[in-house]
């Protein structure tokens, strides 16, 4: 049951209208991921709450500018009475890979698919796609990049397909070296 459910349908109303009048967004430009970012106990300043966002969001401060709507703004000049009290944060998706991620690996995401057809519900994907990407050596991506037929239709259709790439890869080498094993363990009884 939704944690609504128990509530009048205008206090949830206000909840909501709340909840956007308190947005604040990197830049204007979509598509967003959106969050719910309760202020901290004990945050003393906007700037203190914006180092906060952006630690949750990407991971580390960035000292970007942000735009607030005029009540975030309002609240955010106190912000140790609001403690507690969600604030949505619109942050577009090309600046959360921007963030996260190295050129090399924006360059290699955006190789299959291109950026615009990245929508809010694929980030998850998208994050867990740059994941391989990070650990994956050059030489594996270029025989990956070799052997696909046609580019992915899809975020998931690109991580199912690199997923089972890799699987496959993983699979080969380990039947070479079982097959190396037992060429030794045939040598070492030649010698018998």
């Amino acid at each position: 049951m939704p944690e609504y459910a128990d509530r009048d349908h205008e206090s949830y109303e206000t909840e909501y209208e709340t909840l956007q009048a308190l947005s604040l967004a990197l830049v204007d430009e979509p598509p967003f991921k959106t969050y719910h970012i309760a202020i901290p106990s004990g945050c003393q300043s906007r700037q203190t709450f914006i180092d906060y966002v952006e630690t949750q969001i990407f991971g580390k401060t960035l000292g970007r500018s942000w735009t607030l709507s005029p009540q975030a703004e309002a609240i955010l000049q106190n912000p140790q009475e609001h403690s507690g009290q969600k604030v949505e944060v619109k942050v577009p998706l090309r600046e959360i890979i921007q963030a996260r991620f190295p050129q090399e690996i924006q360059q290699k995401l955006f190789s299959q698919k291109p950026a615009e057809s990245l929508q809010a519900q694929d980030l998850d994907t998208l994050l867990r796609i740059a994941e391989i990407l990070q650990k994956l050596p050059e030489a594996t991506w270029q025989q990956y990049l070799s052997r696909i037929q046609t580019p992915n239709s899809s975020w998931q259709a690109f991580e199912y397909s690199l997923r089972e790439y890799l699987e496959a890869l993983e699979q080969r080498q380990k039947l070479k070296q079982e097959q190396a094993d037992l060429e030794q363990q045939l040598r070492g009884k030649e010698n018998l």
